[in-house]
């Protein structure tokens, strides 16, 4: 599909899971069925998935994930995945990896047109948009008043004159 994509199939996922979580080892894997592309997505038991990215650039966004998912995950009105184990590469496999809560649900393309509701506007924190717009992390600290003064001076600007 990709270049430079790795093969993963649920040995590799065994191998990996028994080598580095060997406390997870017995539970069954299963992968799941996905028109996805940057990801291969496995069931580990009833209530874990391991996710391994195909490719090489796809997996630093594991590691941003493991960093900002728990951060907001309390900030927000629906389920997101939780992290659970952080993989690292091995020998069969070249890339970070992972393990998450699964989050039970059905597959859009599961669903019949007369099945599916349309996003929540309004959910228990509010609205979708400004749950949203609510969002506080150091990457996007609160918006800053756009007047003076500021912690900085402003940058010397010619002067402008408004017409008469």
């Amino acid at each position: 599909m990709h270049d430079g994509e790795v093969d993963i199939d649920v040995r590799l996922v065994e191998q990996l899971v028994a080598g580095q979580f060997p406390h997870l080892a017995d539970l069954p894997i299963d992968p799941v069925t996905s028109t996805a592309t940057v990801n291969a997505i496995f069931r580990l038991g009833d209530r874990l998935c391991v996710r391994l990215p195909r490719v090489a650039a796809w997996s630093r966004d594991l590691h941003r994930e493991w960093r900002w998912l728990p951060e907001l995950a309390p900030q927000l009105s629906l389920r997101i995945p939780e992290p659970v184990e952080l993989g690292r590469p091995a020998s069969s496999y070249p890339f970070s990896w992972a393990i998450y809560r699964w989050i039970d649900g059905a597959r859009l393309t599961q669903m019949s047109p007369s099945t599916t509701k349309p996003w929540p506007r309004e959910t228990s924190r509010g609205s979708s948009s400004s749950c949203a717009a609510s969002i506080r992390s150091p990457m996007h600290p609160p918006p800053v008043a756009r007047h003076w003064p500021r912690p900085m001076p402003p940058p010397a600007q010619p002067s402008i004159r408004r017409a008469g």
